[in-house]
């Protein structure tokens, strides 16, 4: 059995062999072959070329059809609910993809906004830049690459 491999400048075959009645044997012989870049080549039948041109294009799309966010009971069933929270109570929040083909990958923020009696919104924010803001009363979990859950105590005021 042979094996040879080529290079640019060197050519080595390696010989593998077994005689009955004995061990394996390899041996090996190396042979330079030297190239001449400099030939000019002639060609006998006409080369026709075809055209290539190179394109690049762009394009945006919106996706805010395909997350949904809603207040749910817990992170196992993803369900959407609408009990009003209690008192220093906490705020599941379920983010999903509704196609698979559109994963979860950041968040950039997630703020909580009510109106004050005053009627001046009060913003507490819960998620900066992918982390919690403040660990102590905040979480991510993070259930596959689309459903994402984000829970929060929500002081009273």
């Amino acid at each position: 059995m042979s094996f040879t491999v080529f290079s640019s400048t060197h050519k080595r075959t390696a010989y593998y062999t077994r005689l009955p009645g004995s061990s394996h044997h390899l041996s090996e012989r190396n042979i330079a072959i030297s190239f001449d870049f400099d030939i000019d080549f002639e060609v006998t039948q006409p080369v026709s070329m075809q055209g290539a041109s190179l394109t690049s294009g762009s394009g945006t799309t919106n996706v805010d059809a395909y997350i949904s966010a809603c207040k749910c009971s817990d992170f196992d069933s993803f369900e959407c609910d609408d009990a009003p929270l209690v008192p220093f109570g906490i705020l599941n929040v379920c983010l999903t993809s509704l196609d698979a083909d559109v994963e979860l990958a950041y968040l950039s923020s997630l703020e909580l906004a009510q109106m004050s009696t005053q009627q001046v919104e009060q913003t507490m924010s819960i998620v900066e830049q992918n982390s919690p803001v403040d660990p102590a009363i905040s979480a991510i979990t993070i259930k596959n690459s689309t459903a994402w859950g984000i829970a929060s105590v929500v002081p009273s005021r």
